[in-house]
């Protein structure tokens, strides 16, 4: 079971410590105020599933346009979108 906390601390780590690039670091923070968004209820009723497909989408452009650690680190972080997706469906 993964919840949304678990997803913050690992965007977290990502953006802290690793040696990802400047960009990849401006887009987790982006996501990470999308899903704080979304755990607010600043989102109307319906939004929520486009959201999170979204943040997926982002992190698999992400993944692709990075290598070594930083797409490994990326990849489990999109497994845990994905399982949270899953569970909250």
């Amino acid at each position: 079971m993964v919840d949304m906390q678990a997803i913050h601390d690992e965007i977290y780590r990502i953006r802290e410590e690793t040696d990802a690039s400047r960009e990849v670091r401006k887009t987790l923070q982006s996501i990470e105020r999308s899903l704080s968004g979304m755990e607010s209820d600043e989102e109307p009723p319906g939004k929520y599933a486009d959201r999170i497909k979204e943040v997926r989408a982002e992190l698999d452009r992400l993944s692709d346009d990075t290598e070594g650690e930083t797409a490994r680190e990326l990849d489990r972080l999109r497994e845990q979108v994905r399982e949270y997706e899953q569970e909250d469906a």
